[in-house]
């Protein structure tokens, strides 16, 4: 199965769901590293009706195996986040690998816990939702204002873990050897 890059949205309504679609049309981009990049756009309804803006030139379709794809996923999410600041409305909008699978707008009271005094604290998904959503969700501290009507969790980039990606066999062998145990997944107490 095919990890993707994209973007994923949810509108109060269909119309508006065609509308965003719209605004992501015909999108393309080129990295900072001269490569350029074509998204495609369509509308599901698996899970929930949504869209989803996605490129299957990023990446090798299984996520980040190398720096160059932790630079070019975080810069292709700069740029999507810049286009959601302009778009026409909508409720819930995330980016990163497979987003469409980790939360719909109805789940993200999962994002949201209590503190001590009351006050609810977002659980650190990257996303931005609506006024409405913010409100019912309890106004959660770390937040921030995204846009007009907007609210974020800011977004943080892609990472890069070398010593689980395939482009760094000599530092994975040397951490095997000064580390025999760090790849090991069994739990033995």
């Amino acid at each position: 199965m095919a990890v993707i890059f994209q973007l994923w949205a949810e509108c109060k309504d269909i119309k508006s769901l065609n509308s965003l679609k719209a605004h992501f049309d015909g999108l393309e981009y080129t990295l900072l590293n001269g490569r350029n990049l074509r998204f495609s756009t369509s509308i599901t309804e698996i899970p929930t009706s949504g869209l989803i803006v996605e490129s299957f030139q990023l990446g090798k379709g299984r996520g980040i195996e190398n720096l160059n794809d932790a630079l070019e996923a975080t810069e292709v999410g700069m740029f999507f986040y810049s286009c959601l600041r302009n778009a026409p409305e909508f409720r819930f909008a995330s980016v990163g690998w497979d987003v469409e699978n980790q939360y719909i707008a109805n789940d993200l009271s999962e994002c949201v816990n209590n503190l001590e005094d009351g006050r609810k604290i977002w659980n650190g998904f990257e996303c931005v939702i609506n006024n409405e959503l913010y409100e019912k969700l309890g106004s959660p501290i770390q937040l921030w204002k995204f846009s007009d009507g907007y609210w974020w969790s800011k977004f943080r980039g892609e990472t890069y873990d070398p010593l689980f990606s395939d482009d760094q066999k000599e530092l994975r062998d040397l951490c095997e050897q000064l580390l025999p145990n760090n790849f090991d997944r069994s739990h033995n107490g």
